[in-house]
């Protein structure tokens, strides 16, 4: 599998994790975002190709241990009742109530997987989001900041798309969408006491860093953009975003 075909399927199972989650209706935001960071660990030491369960539980699994990861750990009853009521809806079938041995199943196999993915990550719980920053950096009153700051975070959570969270600091993401924010907004942003704009968050923060991220943002914007039929990237650098609801609170 290449790296498109890769980042396309996490969009798949990003999609379907959506749906899972809006199921549950009252788990925090922000847990959506910390299961993706932990499936991009799980899938630096199992490619998806050789997944011994399905991606879609597995990425389940995520969330369930995003919860606990927040000390608030879901029930796993609900879990599996909203991961039976989306792949229904995924395939297409009309919503009915799992029977007590299909939500067995289920849970059963979130255990499992649960298990499989501690152990291959290392139990490494080392998660930062990078919307506080984006905050941070809107906190500064100039001309403009404010939209940069709204189309930065929608482009934020399209980065979990991406495994950009194994790579670079949580600072260099929200620096990375902030300027592919203004490419597309055309907003010049100013500078902070003489320094660039991109220093405002961190000294050491370097520009190759952030267009570094605004260029794989551009290239994953363009392969999702032709496979949906929507056009170059050009045209518009987030029509492809997949959620635009507001970022989640730290």
């Amino acid at each position: 599998m290449t790296e498109d075909e890769e980042i396309l399927c996490v969009n798949d199972i990003m999609n379907s994790l959506r749906t899972i989650f809006q199921f549950i209706h009252d788990c925090p935001e922000h847990f959506f975002y910390i299961s993706l960071v932990l499936l991009h660990k799980y899938l630096r030491k199992v490619a998806i190709q050789k997944f011994s369960h399905d991606k879609h539980l597995v990425s389940t699994a995520c969330l369930l241990l995003a919860s606990k990861v927040e000390n608030a750990p879901l029930k796993l009853a609900k879990l599996a009742a909203a991961f039976h009521k989306a792949q229904l809806k995924r395939h297409g079938l009309p919503a009915k109530q799992p029977s007590a041995h299909q939500l067995f199943q289920i849970q059963s196999a979130l255990c499992l997987i649960e298990s499989e993915v501690l152990t291959e990550i290392g139990f490494d719980f080392d998660v930062e989001l990078p919307y506080r920053y984006i905050q941070e950096y809107g906190e500064y009153e100039a001309d403009g900041i404010g939209e940069v700051v709204q189309v930065a975070s929608c482009i934020c959570n399209d980065t979990f798309i991406m495994p950009l969270c194994l790579y670079y600091h949580p600072m260099q993401i929200a620096c990375g969408c902030i300027y592919f924010s203004t490419l597309h907004l055309k907003t010049p942003l100013p500078n902070f006491g003489g320094n660039p704009w991109y220093k405002f968050l961190h000294s050491e923060i370097e520009f190759a860093h952030v267009q570094e991220i605004a260029n794989y943002l551009k290239h994953i914007y363009k392969k999702i953009g032709e496979r949906r039929g929507k056009g170059s990237v050009k045209q518009c650098p987030y029509t492809c975003l997949l959620y635009t609801s507001p970022s989640p609170r730290d």
